[in-house]
């Protein structure tokens, strides 16, 4: 099976990555509301076309952003976090797993409410600003 190209002949998984790390950049320095759309389309090197086919509208590449910053910031150091602990805490750290369950669901917990909130329209998502 061939795979699928942007505009530009570069495959569309690679043009979504490229588009996400580059809004990511962008939106980490300046701001969601101080970057607009042609200007992560020039960095990124796609075409616009390409960019509203993975992400509809700036709301959405906003919202996969944010999805982004949250699985590095919070997920990732969270899981570090608790591997680290295990390691200092050597196999004895495995008589208590429900610790370790408890965690795991207050990390689910917690993205669960988030999506919840930006589904609701009083909730003004995009001033969280970076």
């Amino acid at each position: 099976m061939a795979t699928r190209l942007d505009a530009d002949g570069r495959p569309l998984a690679r043009a979504r990555e490229r588009i996400l790390d580059t809004a990511y950049e962008l939106f980490s320095r300046r701001g969601v509301r101080g970057v607009g759309i042609d200007e992560v389309i020039e960095r990124a090197g796609v075409a616009k076309a390409t960019l509203y086919r993975h992400f509809p509208s700036k709301d959405d590449l906003i919202i996969a952003f944010l999805d982004l910053r949250e699985q590095r910031w919070t997920r990732n150091f969270v899981e570090a976090e608790v591997l680290s602990r295990a390691e200092a805490l050597g196999a004895g750290c495995l008589k208590k797993p429900f610790e370790a369950q408890a965690l795991i669901e207050l990390v689910q917990r917690h993205a669960q409410v988030r999506e919840r909130a930006a589904k609701r329209p009083a909730f003004d998502y995009f001033s969280l600003g970076t």
